[in-house]
């Protein structure tokens, strides 16, 4: 069971995975696989509410994954600082290159190749993704926009925290502004958000831009200095996890209840909503889950959620589409075809890709 990291003692390098939050993770990759199901057509009740439901907010999966990347990132650069008073930057973001690059960057090479045999390359889509952008503008695929937003927050973070460090130098917490920093860009954000009520809903304009959605990483780099620092604030907390977690779901609820595209409210102050009831999930999971044959396969799959994320659209749209449609399979054999492949299919390019590439840093690039 995990426990809350009082200030004091170095945290170690190399800590073990943190079951609850792979657990978490497969929940949250879950979420976006049935998000991005093939439209649902007229089904009889209770399959058509249901589905419908998980349809609505799926997206949202997205936000969870935020809030939990800002919590983990944040947590690897405050254990640097306990444990060597210092942070070194350029080898933080050279880790994330070898966990990012590989993986996004095969899928995106198999894309121009599949692209290049049909036809000329959508140049301007290519760049976006390659460098980056497809948050502001169309890239080639329609999932790729958060790995945009988190790459741009993977080179805020170290710059906002080395600022603190400079103009805190010798205090006893030097990141000790990071929660009020978290609040000015939550309303600075919920701000920029509501000037967009006079236009019309867009996805890159509304969803997209990392202007208007990475307060829900920052808060998760809050939660992260509150597990450090406010100790006592998280273990009382998490003396009611079963009401907190609980809280957290109903704020993510209407999500699953009102339409994005069509109510502003969601597009406005749901994501802030929406980053609070992660954050209250994140806090109410963690350490919470016993190791058993459940949650270790739960928490496999979520260890491979990067992978799964990365490739399951392209295995949509070249495969299991294709194949659903061959074998004569209705809304609800597609659909499964695509959640089973998709992780099978992750899980593989992670043993494939991913994984060595991991070994591989850590050999070449210490913590």
């Amino acid at each position: 069971m995990d426990a809350v990291t009082p200030p004091g003692p170095a945290p170690q390098p190399h800590a073990p995975r943190q079951l609850s939050l792979d657990v978490l993770r497969t929940f949250s990759i879950l979420l976006v696989l049935g998000r991005h199901t093939a439209d649902i057509p007229a089904l009889p009740e209770p399959a058509a509410t249901v589905l419908s439901t998980l349809h609505c907010g799926g997206w949202i999966g997205v936000d969870l994954f935020f809030v939990l990347s800002g919590f983990l990132v944040s947590g690897l650069l405050f254990d640097e600082h306990a444990r060597t008073g210092h942070l070194r930057p350029g080898r933080f973001l050279l880790r994330r290159a070898f966990k990012i690059y590989p993986a996004f960057y095969a899928m995106i090479a198999l894309s121009i190749l599949a692209i290049a045999r049909r036809g000329p390359l959508p140049v301007k889509s290519v760049l976006a993704e390659v460098l980056f952008f497809q948050n502001y503008t169309w890239g080639l695929w329609p999932h790729t926009w958060s790995l945009a937003v988190e790459e741009h927050f993977y080179l805020f973070l170290p710059a906002l925290l080395l600022v603190l460090l400079r103009l805190n130098r010798g205090a006893r917490d030097p990141f000790r502004l990071v929660p009020a920093i978290w609040l000015a860009m939550a309303a600075l954000l919920l701000g920029l958000r509501c000037l967009n009520l006079t236009r019309p809903f867009g996805l890159s304009t509304h969803l997209m831009a990392t202007h208007l959605r990475i307060d829900s990483l920052m808060l998760g780099v809050a939660i992260a200095w509150l597990f450090r620092r406010r100790p006592e604030v998280i273990a009382a907390l998490q003396r009611h996890r079963s009401r907190v977690g609980l809280v957290g779901a109903a704020l993510l609820a209407p999500a699953f209840i009102f339409e994005l595209a069509r109510t502003p409210f969601i597009w406005t102050a749901g994501y802030l909503e929406f980053a609070l009831g992660a954050g209250l999930i994140l806090i109410a999971l963690h350490g919470a889950l016993p190791p058993n044959p459940l949650t270790r396969a739960l928490a496999f799959v979520g260890a491979r959620s990067y992978s799964i994320y990365v490739w399951h659209m392209p295995l949509r749209f070249w495969i299991s589409d294709k194949l659903a449609a061959r074998l004569g399979l209705g809304f609800l054999g597609s659909s499964l075809l695509f959640c089973v492949s998709s992780i099978a299919l992750g899980i593989g390019m992670a043993a494939l890709l991913e994984q060595p590439m991991l070994r591989l840093r850590d050999r070449l690039v210490s913590v």
